[in-house]
């Protein structure tokens, strides 16, 4: 077995556990914060969000310590420093602007609020959760650069013909698949690997964390797009240039091996 399977093999049970999890946990966010039919919920749900990034963390950090490729400094702390700004900016400015947190925006706080939490709780309770997410994302962030040619090898293996090929394997696909089982997965077979999953979220994640700059800026009133917008365009933007990126791993590599 080669290296680059070992690594996959080893890693594949911390991905797959935090999909698990995450699945359940963002579906029960859509539900009870985006909907108004579980209102009595929100308090409890707000008390699972620490442990529940506390949990994440702890598998972020395993999956981690699986990669094997060296990491380059200058793309990691960019990474940390893009990750970290945004969320400070975020934080800063909505203490700025609204003291009382009257203003505050997410929902998740929101229903602490709502709910007359004491405001010195709610930002204490809410600093503890914004630097569990920080470090977080953050490890993901690591962590996608450290399995980073683990996932281009065990893309290639699958002998992909073209560019588009080669983006499907590496997001954990067949490179082939029909268009029912690229848009309605339907058999187990049908669905992405969890550690190619895992890896195209980290990036992908990391890049989106865009929004936490649309956010500060927006407290301060220097834009004044629609959060909904911002968010879609962040996504956009994130998963645009991760797609680019794995093209031009699959010319880099092929150019090496034929040349």
């Amino acid at each position: 077995m080669s290296e680059a399977a070992t690594v996959e093999r080893l890693s594949n049970p911390y991905a797959k556990a935090f999909i698990l999890l995450g699945c359940p946990a963002v579906i029960s966010y859509l539900i009870v914060y985006e909907t108004p039919y579980l209102d009595d919920l929100r308090v409890a749900c707000a008390y699972l969000c620490a442990p529940l990034l506390a949990a994440f963390l702890v598998l972020a950090v395993a999956f981690y310590r699986q990669g094997s490729n060296p990491v380059s400094k200058l793309p990691l702390i960019s990474g940390i420093a893009f990750v970290v700004g945004g969320i400070v900016l975020d934080r800063v400015s909505t203490v700025i602007e609204s003291p009382t947190l009257a203003r505050e925006r997410n929902p998740i706080w929101r229903a602490l609020l709502d709910a007359e939490h004491s405001l010195a709780f709610v930002h204490i309770y809410t600093l503890a959760c914004q630097m569990l997410l920080a470090a977080l994302i953050c490890i993901l962030w690591a962590a996608f650069l450290r399995h980073r040619l683990t996932l281009i090898t065990s893309a290639m293996t699958t002998q992909p013909k073209s560019r588009l090929e080669f983006v499907r394997a590496a997001m954990g696909g067949s490179p082939r698949p029909s268009w029912r089982q690229f848009l309605l997965p339907l058999a187990r077979s049908d669905f992405s690997k969890s550690y190619h999953t895992l890896l195209t979220l980290s990036a992908i994640v990391t890049g989106a964390m865009m929004f936490r700059w649309y956010c500060g800026l927006s407290n301060f009133g220097l834009i004044r797009t629609s959060p909904v917008v911002a968010l879609f365009i962040s996504i956009l933007v994130s998963a645009t240039a991760y797609f680019v990126w794995l093209s031009l791993q699959y010319t880099e590599d092929t150019g090496s091996t034929t040349g």
